[in-house]
């Protein structure tokens, strides 16, 4: 080598601007990839989770609970007091 200097400053600017690309191309990456990760409106309509108002309920009523038009809780309640 016959010129052995180091312009450092230029140096310093590559190494800066390697590293901000670097991370944003990580971030571009890792975004799409995490909202891929996230349940789809389909899936989150199919596990919606069921209300039942049970203030009306007396001891001894047979109560059905309809989940997507088949029947998922059917028992008894019996309230002790």
């Amino acid at each position: 080598m016959a010129d052995s200097s180091v312009d450092r400053r230029k140096r310093h600017f590559l190494v800066a601007a390697t590293s901000v690309a670097g991370g944003v191309a990580s971030v571009a990456v890792a975004v799409p990839f995490v909202a891929s990760m996230n349940p789809s409106a389909r899936a989150r309509a199919a596990g919606a989770p069921v209300e039942v108002d049970l203030s009306k309920v007396e001891p001894g009523m047979m109560v059905t609970v309809e989940w997507r038009g088949q029947p998922v809780v059917r028992s008894s309640i019996a309230l002790g007091k």
